[in-house]
């Protein structure tokens, strides 16, 4: 990752962060990028920072809800089936949407990741998250967070 696209990709971070109402601590102690971040249980609408309105996977709390959550195969979920609709609308594939995180959505996403360029491990993520394209409600397409 180019050390550009790295400064964008943490600046992102941060204001989706502040946008979603949450802290995220950053260390270099060579976890994964998902490590500590929330299971995705729900999805919903956001709004980027160029007030587009996104159709995203969430994770929902007391306080808010936050785009910097985990899902992976096994998950089951309309967290998975938003997933599963990006894949399909922004990225081509051709997956059932059963909301069920299985091989097939595993496999999709990693061809998502590997188009971003993001870590490739088939786990949904923030910095997955952070790169990949979701549908846009109403004039429709595809637009980053």
């Amino acid at each position: 990752m180019s050390s550009l696209r790295g400064a964008l990709l943490r600046c992102a971070v941060a204001m989706a962060t502040v946008l979603a109402g949450t802290a995220v601590a950053v260390g270099a102690t060579g976890a994964p990028a998902h490590a500590g971040a929330p299971r995705c249980n729900g999805a919903g609408f956001v709004r980027n920072i160029n007030a587009v309105q996104l159709d995203v996977p969430l994770y929902f709390f007391s306080g808010g809800s936050t785009v910097l959550c985990v899902m992976s195969r096994g998950d089951r979920g309309v967290d998975v089936g938003q997933l599963q609709w990006t894949l399909n609308y922004c990225y081509g594939e051709r997956l059932k949407l059963d909301d069920d995180f299985g091989s097939l959505t595993r496999s999709a996403l990693i061809r998502a990741q590997q188009r971003e360029r993001v870590g490739a491990d088939g786990v949904y993520g923030p910095e997955t998250a952070m790169a990949m394209r979701f549908p846009q409600p109403g004039p429709g397409g595809c637009g980053r967070l």
